[in-house]
């Protein structure tokens, strides 16, 4: 850390009344864990009591590139600790909610300079909460409580719309999804190119040949479904996503840590890829990207365990679910767009079973191509895990109905 952020650090030392601080600055993340970004754990012990911090910043070789995607996703960021998630929080205590949306990590600081973004949060790591193996498949506990708290989220959103329109579209004025310029480049192209050809592959030329049929039609049309999704901010059912929920951006704390089945905590992590959209974007992305086959065939159960959370927590802020998102507009909108859970599972679910070791490898090799893009285009050791995931969901986008032809 620079020495404007060591001065910070004492002020929130200080602050927090811990006397005699003494600091041990420590590697935050590993290469190969996955994350955006630079980050150290800052350890304070003081005579009376101790603080950790995870304090987040973009690395020294993008810093001074505006419109580098790691500086756009940071500046969403530090919006959401500095400005939106502070008066979702305090909206939701005017209401006297008996259970709030907070499942996210303490915010101590947010330095947002034009040449040096910083934000340090608590570090949940060392209150209990423990990271989820990428390489495993999220039970029912884990995607219902993940479920429940984005619905919380969204229905904040919502209510905050509703009762006080101008304070929600003065929040929103500055997210801007990271990816929104980039999947029109030749190497988002690229990059998806070669990805649908790897999940062609995951099906039976014969066995599977209709699905192909309706996959490859709809392979055609990634494109111009992104672009439609860009359009969906402006829908009178928009609220704010945090469109990157995958395993890394999760962390879960259980009342018994030998028996980590059933969550009783989770803390939602790293807000940059904020962007303003129907709710089915988030959740679209998170379920296709966390459970099985068992899970697929469960849809409906958790498509009316998050419409239900949702709408309990509409009406705890004073607002009407049946107005806001009506369950059968929730469920039309589900069968229009959940194939954005699809698109971007395709990238995600490789991402999660890749090895540390072939991550950090790709990485060196990407350092020496013009495209980040190259880093995600490679064989993985667990390719036979990644096709059988692919697999089950395509067949289930299929057998639901879900790649039917619509107008785009």
């Amino acid at each position: 850390m620079d020495l404007f952020c060591r001065s910070v650090v004492s002020g929130i030392a200080e602050k927090e009344e811990i006397i005699f601080p003494k600091y041990e600055v420590l590697p935050g993340s590993e290469p190969g864990d996955g994350y955006l970004g630079t980050h150290k754990i800052v350890k304070i012990r003081g005579a009376n009591k101790c603080l950790e911090l995870f304090v987040k910043f973009i690395p020294d070789d993008v810093r001074f590139k505006s419109e580098d995607l790691g500086v756009k996703a940071f500046h969403n960021e530090c919006l959401f600790y500095e400005t939106i998630y502070p008066i979702l929080l305090e909206f939701q205590r005017n209401k006297d909610c008996k259970i709030l949306f907070q499942s996210v990590p303490r915010c101590y600081k947010v330095i947002n300079l034009e040449f040096n973004k910083t934000i340090m949060l608590e570090n949940i790591l060392a209150t209990g909460y423990r990271s989820f193996n990428s390489k495993s498949i999220m039970n029912r506990g884990h995607i219902e409580i993940v479920l429940e708290e984005l619905g919380r989220f969204h229905a904040t959103c919502f209510a905050l719309k509703d009762q006080k329109m101008w304070i929600y579209q003065d929040i929103i004025r500055n997210i801007s999804h990271p990816l929104s310029e980039f999947k029109y480049t030749p190497d988002f192209k690229r990059l998806f190119d070669y990805l649908v050809v790897g999940a062609r592959k995951s099906l039976d030329p014969t066995e599977d040949r209709e699905i192909l049929i309706v996959f490859d039609k709809f392979a055609d049309k990634i494109l111009p479904f992104l672009k439609l999704v860009d359009s969906l901010g402006t829908n009178k059912y928009s609220v704010i996503n945090h469109t990157d929920g995958w395993c890394n951006n999760f962390m879960f704390k259980y009342d018994d840590s030998m028996n980590q089945a059933k969550p009783t905590n989770v803390s939602i992590l790293d807000w940059q890829m904020m962007m303003v959209s129907l709710p089915v974007i988030d959740i679209s992305y998170f379920f296709y990207s966390s459970g099985d086959k068992t899970d697929l065939d469960d849809l409906q159960h958790y498509l009316n365990h998050y419409h239900q959370c949702l709408s309990v927590h509409i009406e705890a802020l004073g607002s009407s679910p049946e107005m806001l998102y009506p369950h059968a507009k929730f469920c039309e909108h589900w069968k229009k767009y959940c194939r954005y859970g699809l698109i971007f599972a395709l990238l995600v679910i490789k991402n999660m079973l890749t090895e540390k070791e072939e991550v950090i490898s790709k990485k060196e090799a990407a350092t020496e191509s013009e495209s980040s893009c190259d880093m995600f285009m490679f064989p993985i050791k667990n390719d036979k895990l990644y096709k059988t995931r692919i697999r089950n969901i395509i067949i289930h986008f299929v057998k639901n109905g879900f790649l039917d032809e619509f107008i785009i």
